[in-house]
């Protein structure tokens, strides 16, 4: 268990959560009767460099070794990635040949958008995909280390452009990540790093998304905290939804003067924020966990429940709620690296998302890619999905009502037990 902070050796750690013995995210199984491992899942809090971190590490292998998460089977990802390497696009307009590197570049949902153009150079990192080999596209297996920063270095030469979306809560050596990151990137060159926003995470107890993968949890301090530590500024700060709340934070080697007044301002606020969110987050989580499971059991009475989104976050939330497991009518997802396997603790298989439009308007979905709600719920009206859907992330709320929907009891049964009205 952990008694210093990985980041910068302090003691003054502070436990903030404790969610027991929990299946890794990722672990899908075979069959409903497979035996699966747990680990301890717990969360710390750092005064001193205000990171949030795990308290018990789980072997890289047996987290990414059979992996099932693909950025390209998430609608809203490949817009959010396409959006984003369009406007990078024209941010480079003007280069005869610039070079991108990507760490954790998963099925290359950003880099693809590149891949055609012979203006770009590209290399990915990812330790779950096999290697590609395109005249203008490398793709690495992989982990992003300082030793192999180094050998690119030697055979590629720096980049104009480098990206970690999603990828800083993975790693365990952030300093010796981002010191690799900044022998790669260019003296005018950018380092991006998106993040989710511990604020976001604190302030709307969003518990689903801690889990043994996600080794940090990050704040703008935490990051200035870490880039002063490889001799790199913060240039760039925005805000962006994904993942229920996000920061895009980009460095340089050479400092901006009216981003550092930003940042200062954005840190002096988390200096007072943070600690007060982090010593409520653990009742906050229990009174919710208690309220969920009150709810989908008086639901139950009335509906049959199925999930829709069955990502790593879901056998979290799933698992904390304590149900039986024969609860669940059915699970559907997209992705084809899931349908077919099987929750741990649950006997549903997963099933694929278009037989949504099977169930009828007795039926009733909980949407627990609740962060995804927008592109589901486009979703379930092009299936032709009859029945009634909800979330209870970040709060309970009723975000379907099919247009031909004429059962006005259980929608009144439904917003009475969320305690919401239409």
């Amino acid at each position: 268990m952990i008694t210093q902070c990985r980041i910068c050796n302090s003691s003054a750690l502070t436990k903030v959560l404790f969610l027991g013995d929990v299946p890794l995210a990722g672990n899908f199984l075979t069959s409903h009767l497979q035996r699966y491992v747990t680990h301890q899942l717990d969360l710390f809090y750092c005064s001193e460099c205000r990171i949030f971190q795990v308290g018990n590490l789980v072997d890289p292998s047996e987290l990414f070794g059979d992996y099932h998460y693909s950025s390209s089977q998430v609608t809203a990802l490949l817009d959010h990635f396409s959006d984003y390497a369009h406007l990078v696009k024209s941010q480079y307009s003007n280069y005869k040949s610039a070079r991108i590197l990507e760490i954790g570049c998963n099925d290359l949902p950003f880099l693809r958008w590149f891949a055609d153009d012979p203006s770009y150079f590209c290399i990915g990192i990812d330790p779950s995909f096999p290697p590609i080999k395109l005249p203008n596209l490398r793709r690495i297996q992989s982990f992003f280390t300082l030793d192999v920063a180094q050998d690119l270095l030697s055979n590629y030469g720096r980049f104009d452009f480098v990206y970690a979306a999603n990828v800083f809560a993975h790693i365990p050596n952030l300093i010796d990540t981002l010191q690799g990151l900044r022998l790669l990137t260019s003296d005018t060159g950018r380092i991006v790093i998106e993040v989710h926003d511990c604020l976001a995470m604190l302030s709307s107890s969003q518990f689903d998304t801690i889990y043994h993968e996600h080794i940090y949890y990050h704040s703008l301090s935490s990051l200035a905290y870490i880039s002063r530590k490889c001799s790199l500024s913060i240039v760039q700060v925005e805000q962006i939804p994904t993942h229920g709340g996000s920061l895009r934070v980009t460095l340089s080697r050479a400092a901006h003067s009216e981003a550092q007044s930003i940042v200062a301002r954005q840190t002096d606020l988390e200096r007072h924020a943070i600690p007060l969110l982090a010593s409520t987050f653990s009742d906050s989580v229990y009174s919710n966990l208690a309220l969920f499971k009150q709810i989908v059991s008086d639901l139950d009475q009335h509906f049959s429940i199925s999930c829709y989104g069955i990502a790593g976050r879901a056998i979290i939330f799933l698992h904390l709620l304590s149900l039986s497991p024969s609860f669940f009518k059915n699970f559907y997802d997209d992705s084809p690296q899931r349908i077919g396997k099987y929750v741990p603790g649950f006997q549903p298989q997963i099933q694929p998302g278009q037989l949504i439009s099977l169930l009828s308007s007795r039926d009733i979905l909980l949407i627990t890619a609740w962060n995804y709600v927008d592109a589901i719920v486009d979703t379930l009206t092009l299936r032709g999905y009859r029945g009634l859907a909800f979330v209870l992330l970040p709060s309970p709320k009723l975000v379907f009502i099919p247009p031909s929907y004429q059962d006005k009891t259980s929608i009144e049964f439904l917003c009475n037990v969320l305690k919401i009205s239409l």
